[in-house]
């Protein structure tokens, strides 16, 4: 009997425990879960970070990366495949550096918030805090036995600290402008330092005593590194050189010239045959010496293996921090216990890992290695294109996120790509000035040419695919067109600005608008004898980029410097709206196929829906981390896909339900979601939509009750209208107000007129408050709420829904009837494949 209650003791136990076991079972990238909203995520945010990683640690296991990064956040990496991993978060400022217990118990980390912070690594708990410095802490290092502690502040300072305490207990006064690196000898009390006054000093850390100061460099130490026999030192440095010298003595045995523009980091191979070394790089530069991670032979002083990698971005000028030139950059490198791997981080936030011994990428990591530049959906939207900056396009299938085809074959940053009309053929354009044509469904290469542009910055098929046109970078002021199935160059379009940055193109394909970031617009007319551009003389600031509508030839939609998004009329030169919610500027836009939904990916990682007709923001989407540039919306309008510039692609539903609601509604929400759709706040008028949307029979159930089509106006009805403002009843009175609200901006005009004729006191305080809700920006809450029910019945496409927008598209000449036979024309092909 006993041995039968405890089993049963044991299955509800077990029972009461399932739910946990459950939700911690759910699959992730390790620990990074798809953002409410995505549906796919095509690539990896493995080791990956934010902001750029500044400093590294191994713990003794050699099973966990620790990564200090700019932002002050510090991660912790698990090398054991789809094991979470761990934040740490307190420090205020870039952490700059990081030390791991010989114990494996617990991590300290120095930040430039003048802080040493102690954390638990098995938890993550900050354990202690202390501020002693007066200024940033620059470098750290705790001795072999973990016993000591030093930090070197700009302050000038040297402090030293008994780990088991947590507190400083000597203070070294140095005179050396400051200090960039601090290592531990063997004996646990020589500290040495490299300064900012490119000398290298030698400390007792029990006397305080300064023994010994090398000079040799020309520029500030960065890292110092000893070989495994400890006789060798290693040196790096701002002025891009690393010295090797005989500890005993501190005389110089060789110099090694890097041809890097600064050395960050050092470490030696476990048998002190290769020493590797990080530091900045050039990315334009394809020679050994630009690199930015490089394998030295020791016994012979050359290199073995040259890496780009890591790129990062930087102004090109002081004070010009929008305009920002790539560079290669490796902050940190730890070599594993065994030895075997050598693990490298940098300013693009990457962790990357390395055979030691043949240079290799252990983990390349799924999808692309470098910013998202370009997307686009096939024709039906079964494949997704992505390009990059690490020189590849990819085919994706956009609802598993699977990677189908890795395109590979240019020589610079792929920038642009297109697929062609029929679908068969993907166009890609690049900084190798190439224009390369692939098979989608092979992934295969059909013809390629060499154009004269120094980059291709964009690419433009006109909608019959013929003819192919091609922007380039630099200063070149020259569009080009080719026959798109031979590339046969068909003629040069010259003009006045600079490197152009978009091409875009009017749904009827007449007008041709070429974007350029500072100085202006370009716009062309396209005809059977060519293009005639003309330069616009619209002046918004910095534009940033620009897309057509899809269903609008007159209206362009562009981002501007000023955290302002534009609906622009390149015909009349004139801006139609302003969308000027105070949000970061847009890298890209994309507008939703039916044109109601513009889509911007911004510099803080998130995508932002905004709603044309009222430009309000209507949904954001946060999951990347880092700035969006790229997006394409599916033909069906559902799917969004943004690139972005932490490698990834996240494919999302616009439609879906974010903020907790369930999938179908109840008769309650959905009554309740009708009234919203009448609010003037975007979120929430959204937010109804999706949850109509969810529950299509019901949703359409309840509109058929409440949307009727727009009345057809007759004079004899209006004046009707007008004359019941004065009825003899409240009711009539009342009815005729609904009936006029419901017209909208329809009965304006008459409106206004019967105000000028001073009728009586409770008609004009009727028309001055019908009048009133006319004056907003956009359309009423009448017509904005129908304005979403038809968007709300497109979604939905069943015929019962079908058959209410005929009867919406009946009505009187308004924009909402307009909108509805729009609509059904839209759905009307696929209606006839039998999908609607």
């Amino acid at each position: 009997m006993k041995s039968l209650h405890r089993a049963i003791l044991l299955v509800v136990f077990l029972l009461l425990l399932l739910p946990i076991t459950v939700f911690s079972a759910q699959p992730t990238s390790r620990g990074v879960p798809l953002p409410p909203g995505a549906v796919a995520r095509l690539g990896s945010l493995d080791f990956l970070h934010a902001e750029a990683v500044s400093c590294l640690a191994l713990t003794p296991d050699g099973q966990t990366i620790v990564a200090g990064c700019s932002s002050g956040e510090i991660r912790l990496w698990s090398l054991t495949p789809d094991k979470e991993h761990r934040q740490l978060l307190g420090h205020k400022e870039e952490v700059r550096a990081l030390a791991v217990t010989p114990d494996g118990k617990r991590v300290i980390s120095a930040s430039l918030d003048r802080s040493v912070r102690f954390w638990e690594l098995a938890t993550g708990k900050a354990l202690q805090t202390v501020t002693v410095h007066d200024d940033g802490i620059e470098a750290m290092a705790l001795s072999p036995d973990g016993a000591w502690l030093a930090t070197g502040s700009r302050d000038e300072t040297l402090r030293v600290w008994r780990v088991a305490g947590g507190e400083p207990i000597r203070t070294i006064k140095e005179n050396a402008r400051g200090i960039a690196t601090l290592l531990f000898a063997r004996d646990n009390r020589t500290l040495l330092a490299g300064c900012w006054d490119n000398s290298i000093r030698l400390w007792d850390i029990q006397q305080g005593k300064l023994l010994q100061q090398w000079k040799g460099h020309d520029d500030y130490v960065e890292a110092l590194a000893f070989a495994p026999e400890g006789k060798t030192l290693a040196s790096g440095s701002k002025d891009g050189t690393i010295r090797l010298w005989d500890y005993a003595t501190g005389k110089t045995r060789s110099t090694l010239i890097t041809g890097q523009q600064r050395i960050w980091a050092l470490c030696f191979s476990t048998d002190g045959a290769t020493l590797f070394a990080g530091g900045d790089g050039e990315v334009s530069g394809r020679s050994a010496r630009k690199a930015s991670l490089v394998f030295w032979d020791c016994k012979t002083g050359k290199a073995r293996h040259h890496l780009g990698v890591h790129v990062g971005y930087r102004a090109r000028d002081a004070g010009q921090s929008d305009f920002k030139s790539p560079f290669r950059a490796v902050s940190s490198l730890v070599l594993s216990r065994e030895g075997k791997t050598l693990i490298s981080a940098g300013a693009d936030g990457r962790i990357h890992l390395w055979d030691a011994e043949n240079a290799t990428d252990l983990k390349p990591g799924a999808g692309h290695q470098g910013n998202i530049t370009a997307l686009a959906f096939s024709p039906g939207s079964k494949l997704l294109a992505s390009a990059s900056a690490d020189g590849t396009a990819r085919l994706w299938d956009p609802a598993s996120g699977k990677q189908l085809h890795r395109l590979a074959g240019h020589g610079g940053g792929c920038q642009a790509l297109q697929f062609a009309p029929s679908g068969k053929e993907l166009f890609t354009g690049a900084e190798d000035g190439q224009v390369r044509v692939w098979d989608p469904a092979t992934g295969k290469l059909i013809r390629s040419w060499q154009t004269p542009h120094a980059a291709i910055r964009a690419l433009l098929l006109t909608p019959d695919g013929q003819t192919l046109i091609t922007a380039g970078g630099g200063n070149e002021r020259a569009l080009r067109l080719w026959q798109a199935s031979t590339g046969k160059d068909k003629g040069t379009l010259q003009h006045s600005l600079g490197e152009i940055l978009s091409l875009g193109l009017s749904p009827d394909g007449k007008m041709l608008v070429a974007l350029h970031q500072r100085d202006g617009l370009l716009r062309g007319e396209l005809g059977k004898d060519g293009v005639a551009l003309a330069e616009s003389d619209l002046v918004l600031g910095e534009i940033v980029t620009a897309t057509f509508s899809p269903v609008d030839p007159l209206v362009l939609a562009m981002a501007h410097s000023s955290r302002t998004v534009f609906l622009w009329n390149p015909w009349t030169g004139k801006v139609e709206r302003e969308f000027v919610e105070d949000v970061p500027s847009a890298l890209a836009l994309h507008p939703s196929p039916e044109g109601r939904t513009l889509a911007s990916g911004d510099r803080d990682g998130a995508v932002r829906l905004w709603e044309v007709n009222t430009g309000k923001v209507r949904r954001i989407f946060k999951g990347h981390l880092r700035a969006v540039k790229a997006l394409a919306f599916a033909d069906n309008g559902r799917w969004l896909a943004s690139g972005s510039a932490d490698h990834s692609v996240l494919v999302w539903d616009r439609f879906a339900m974010v903020d907790g609601t369930g999938a179908q509604g109840t008769a309650p929400d959905l009554a309740r979601a009708w009234e919203a759709l009448a609010s003037a706040e975007g979120v929430k008028g959204y937010n109804a939509m999706c949850l109509l949307v969810s529950s299509e029979a019901a949703a359409v159930a309840l509109l058929e009750k409440h949307v009727v089509p727009v009345p057809k106006l007759t004079v004899e009805r209006l004046n009707r209208l007008l004359t019941a403002l004065d009825a003899r009843t409240f009711k009539e009175r009342e009815r005729a107000s609904r009936e006029l609200a419901a017209l909208g901006r329809l009965v304006e005009k008459p409106l206004r007129e019967l105000l000028q004729k001073n009728p009586p006191l409770e008609v004009k305080r009727r028309v001055e408050d019908l009048l009133q809700k006319m004056s907003g920006v956009g359309p009423g809450e009448n017509w904005t709420r129908l304005s979403r029910a038809i968007e709300v019945l497109e979604r939905i496409g069943t015929p019962r829904a079908l058959d209410l927008l005929r009867k919406i598209a009946e009505g009187g000449p308004a924009p909402p009837t307009t909108e509805a036979r729009a609509t059904l024309k839209r759905l009307q092909p696929r209606a006839e494949e039998g999908h609607p």
